[in-house]
């Protein structure tokens, strides 16, 4: 349990909490913004710590506390991880959610990645005075309507990705840091980006049918 606990803390603290301050931006726009992008790339260094220190320890899919268990290998960040699952269905769950992410690898880093750092952009230009600077609101449309599209495509496409052959050696490469499904777990984080993938389509869509009746 304790390792649970605290996986789910650096998930708040290098992954929601960032993004709460880039996109919601509490408190005057520009430390929001300089605080956020700070904390989204120097937080993954705290949360590596982490995973290279608990992953023999954790179930890859669930994230429960385990023995040592069947092995998969991934691949994230010009990395190696040997993760660890409970069971053998709990890893080829686990592979499955993987070996989509491999073969959307460029897709996916593009369509996620891509808005994120546009927004970061455009929001500094706009916090800089520059002349022409794009709006707040159109830059959160830009990137809540993209990722959230992207996020609820790929995991509509999860059940279609057939299972690992038995036998097979499970390895797999995630175009992502590993910790942002590793502090939690896959399917705990699954859930979590289900729903904020969801709610950032579902805001992008009632801001672009407001402005549409205005």
């Amino acid at each position: 349990m304790l390792l649970r606990l605290e996986g789910l803390l650096l998930f708040v603290l290098t992954l929601l909490l960032p993004l709460y301050l880039l996109l919601a931006q509490p408190l005057a726009p520009f430390p929001c913004l300089l605080c956020g992008a700070v904390l989204l790339y120097f937080g993954r260094f705290l949360a590596a710590l982490h995973l290279r220190r608990t992953r023999w320890k954790r179930c890859i899919w669930s994230g429960a506390e385990i023995a040592p268990g069947c092995d998969l290998e991934v691949r994230a960040s010009g990395l190696e991880y040997v993760f660890h699952a409970y069971h053998e269905p709990q890893r080829a769950r686990a592979e499955r959610f993987f070996t989509l992410a491999e073969r959307w690898f460029w897709p996916l880093r593009a369509v996620i990645l891509g808005p994120l750092l546009f927004y970061v952009a455009a929001e500094a230009w706009r916090l800089l005075g520059l002349p022409g600077a794009p709006r707040h609101e159109t830059n959160l449309l830009v990137l809540e309507g993209v990722a959230g599209l992207a996020g609820l495509a790929a995991l509509a496409a999860l059940p279609l990705v057939p299972p690992p052959a038995r036998g097979a050696r499970a390895s797999a490469r995630f175009p992502f840091p590993a910790h942002t499904v590793s502090l939690l777990g896959v399917l705990p984080a699954l859930v979590v980006l289900s729903a904020a993938a969801a709610w950032a389509t579902a805001a992008a869509a009632l801001e672009v049918s407001r402005r549409l009746l205005l």
